[in-house]
C-alpha cells in the first residue's frame, strides 16, 4: 500500500509540473524591449512571432498514434537528405541550371541539373547558419556567401562573418570584417557590382540567436573581392544598432546603391537610403515611408530601364504592428534627384503575420 500511495504521489507531481509547462508555454510575453524598444539595448535577443510562438505550442502537444511514434508533415527532406527555409538563391547568369541555395541552417548547395539533384558545398566551415548569397555577374564562379540568418526568428543563429569562393563553390575563404565585427554577426543581403566582381555589398544586422548586439551594423563593401570589408554608413554617421535589412547595387548604373534600415519592430532611423556615389554618401529617400511606423523593408531595381529612360525601384515594408504588409512601393524614377512613389494598393498581404 506504502509503495502505491508513493507511486500515486510522483504521478500527481509529474502531472503538475507537465501542466505548468505547457501553460508556461502557451503564454507568450513579449521581451520588454519588443515592446518600447530602447535607442541602445546591449544584449538584444531576437524574438519569435506569436504565429511562429503557436506552431511551436501545437508540434509540442501533438500526440501521434502512441506516445513513442511520430507522423512527419513536413517539409519533406529532398534526395540528397536535406530540409528547412532558406535563406538565399542565386542562379548562374550563364547557365540556369546552375543554382546555388544558402539554408538557414544547413549551408550552401549547389545543383548542375537543374534542381534534381544538390551537393553541399560548406560543411566543414565554421557554421552552417546562412542569411544571403551572390554571385557576380561578370564572373559567377565568384560566390558570396554571408553567415547569420537575418530573419529575426528565435532560431536565426549568428554567423562569423563572409565567405568567398573563386571557384564555384569548391573552397572558400572566410572574412570576419575588420578587427572581427562581422563575427556574430547576420547578413540580411549581398550584392555585387555587375561589372566588377570585386566590388561588393553587404547588409549587416544584429538579431542572431545569441549573437552580438547592438552595434557595427551597417552596408559593408568589399573592393577587394571580399578580402577586406569597410561600414561606408558608419562613415557617414549613420546609424549601426539594429539590422541594415538589404542593398542592391542598381544595375543600369553600378554606382548607385541602395540600402534598407529596417528593425522589424519599428525604429526611428527605419527607411531607404541611396548613395550615388559608390557608397562614399548616402541620403534617405524623404519620399518613401520611414521611421518607426515602419518595420522591415526588402528592396529590388528592374534590371533594365523603363520606357522613359528612367530607373525603377520596388520596396516592399513591414507593418510593426502587425507583422503584415504595410505598403508596397514602386517608384519609376528612381534615378531622380528626388524619386517618387506610387503605393501599389492592390498587393496582398504576402507577409501574413511573419513580416
Amino acid at each position: 500500500m506504502k509503495t502505491s500511495i508513493s507511486s500515486l504521489k510522483v504521478f500527481v507531481v509529474l502531472v503538475a509540473f507537465t501542466l505548468t509547462g505547457i501553460i508556461q508555454a502557451q503564454t507568450v510575453t513579449p521581451r520588454p524591449w519588443q515592446r518600447n524598444p530602447p535607442a541602445h539595448a546591449p544584449g538584444i535577443k531576437s524574438s519569435i512571432s506569436p504565429q511562429d510562438a503557436a506552431r511551436r505550442i501545437n508540434t509540442a502537444n501533438f500526440n501521434g498514434p502512441s506516445a513513442s511514434t511520430w507522423t512527419p508533415l513536413g517539409p519533406s527532406p529532398l534526395n540528397t537528405g536535406w530540409s528547412g527555409r532558406l535563406a538565399g538563391v542565386a542562379v548562374d547568369p550563364t547557365n540556369s541550371n546552375i543554382i546555388y541555395v544558402a539554408g538557414a541552417g544547413g549551408g550552401v548547395w549547389k545543383t548542375t541539373d537543374g534542381g534534381s539533384t544538390y551537393t553541399p558545398l560548406t560543411d566543414n566551415q565554421a557554421t552552417l547558419a546562412m542569411g544571403a548569397i551572390a554571385l557576380a555577374p561578370s564572373n559567377p564562379s565568384r560566390i558570396y556567401a554571408g553567415t547569420g540568418e537575418a530573419n529575426n526568428a528565435g532560431d536565426s543563429n549568428f554567423g562569423r562573418g563572409i565567405l568567398v569562393s573563386t571557384d564555384g563553390g569548391s573552397t572558400w575563404t572566410l572574412s570576419n570584417g575588420p578587427g572581427g565585427v562581422l563575427d556574430r554577426m547576420t547578413v540580411s543581403k549581398i550584392s555585387v557590382n555587375p561589372t566588377n566582381e570585386l566590388i561588393a555589398y553587404a547588409a549587416i544586422g544584429d538579431f542572431g540567436e545569441n549573437g552580438a548586439c547592438c552595434s557595427n551594423t551597417g552596408i559593408y563593401k568589399t573592393t577587394d573581392g571580399g578580402t577586406t570589408w569597410t561600414n561606408v554608413t558608419a562613415a557617414n554617421s549613420k546609424d549601426s544598432f539594429y539590422p541594415w535589412s538589404d542593398v542592391v547595387v542598381d544595375p543600369n548604373t553600378p554606382t548607385t546603391v541602395y540600402a534598407a534600415y529596417g528593425a522589424y519592430f519599428g525604429y526611428s532611423a527605419n527607411g531607404v537610403y541611396r548613395s550615388t556615389d559608390s557608397g562614399v554618401t548616402w541620403n534617405l529617400l524623404t519620399n518613401a515611408p520611414s521611421g518607426a511606423a515602419t518595420g522591415r523593408f526588402a528592396l529590388t531595381v528592374a534590371p533594365s530601364a523603363n520606357s522613359a529612360g528612367h530607373h525603377v525601384l520596388y520596396i516592399a515594408i513591414s507593418n510593426p504592428a502587425t507583422s503584415g504588409l504595410y505598403e508596397m512601393l514602386r517608384s519609376d524614377n528612381a534615378d531622380a534627384a528626388v524619386p517618387t512613389f506610387t503605393n501599389l494598393t492592390t498587393t496582398p498581404n504576402f507577409l501574413g503575420g511573419q513580416g
